[in-house]
């Protein structure tokens, strides 16, 4: 676009891609450009809706079948006597539904969970532009996600044995983070980064020894 001003001034700019040049011109002075970097925003890229459908419905799923195993290792975090047989006999000491409690709020987390761990990967790469730091970043947010559901299943899994009103706790509001949150980052980082990190240079590092190309 050119804008005439009064004498022989004129501005001039120009557009292309993320970049804007602007260009000042006169008789009496030497041209003047100058250039401004306008913010890429990072690209999203969004799963099939069927994939979709199936972190939505799937997650919870799996996360909701897996609450008595969950409940087991709370009890046995403080039980360092008892054998696996004799946990899972208190999990399910009360009957069959005592083993799925605070099964609902980690299984509604992992709706969310399941559908943003991919793509956020790849969001967090785009901005980071490095799979390790993509990786820690992803394991944060995940974290950020479950810690509170995780915490309030174990706190109502207490209240539910607990043999007297003192062993019980105050069932908290929902936490983002707190005690042990750094050690599930680290858990979160340890997961993705097979897949995401430690793939590439395990499947080169094995060619080397088999003669074949990677992936092949």
């Amino acid at each position: 676009h050119k804008l005439s001003q009064k004498g022989s001034m004129a501005a001039m700019a120009v557009a292309t891609g993320s970049m804007v040049d602007v260009q000042i011109g006169s008789s009496a002075i030497l041209p003047i450009q100058f250039r401004m970097v306008l913010p890429v925003m990072p690209t999203i890229l969004l799963p099939e809706p069927a994939l979709l459908c199936a972190g939505a419905f799937g997650g919870p799923l799996c996360i909701g079948a897996l609450t008595p195993l969950r409940n087991a290792c709370t009890l046995a975090a403080q039980d360092k006597l008892s054998t696996v047989k004799q946990i899972y006999g208190r999990v399910f000491s009360r009957g069959i539904t005592t083993g799925w409690t605070g099964a609902c709020t980690p299984a509604a987390a992992a709706a969310v969970q399941f559908t943003t761990l991919g793509p956020g990967y790849f969001v967090y790469l785009n901005m980071l532009g490095s799979p390790a730091a993509a990786v820690a970043a992803g394991a944060v947010t995940e974290s950020f996600i479950v810690y509170g559901p995780t915490t309030r299943n174990s706190q109502l899994l207490n209240n539910v044995m607990a043999t007297s009103a003192e062993k019980k706790v105050q069932v908290r509001p929902f936490r983002a983070f707190g005690p042990g949150f750094t050690a599930l980052v680290l858990r979160n980082s340890c997961a993705n980064a097979g897949i995401r990190v430690l793939a590439n240079p395990f499947a080169q590092f094995l060619s080397r020894f088999s003669g074949a190309e990677p992936g092949g």
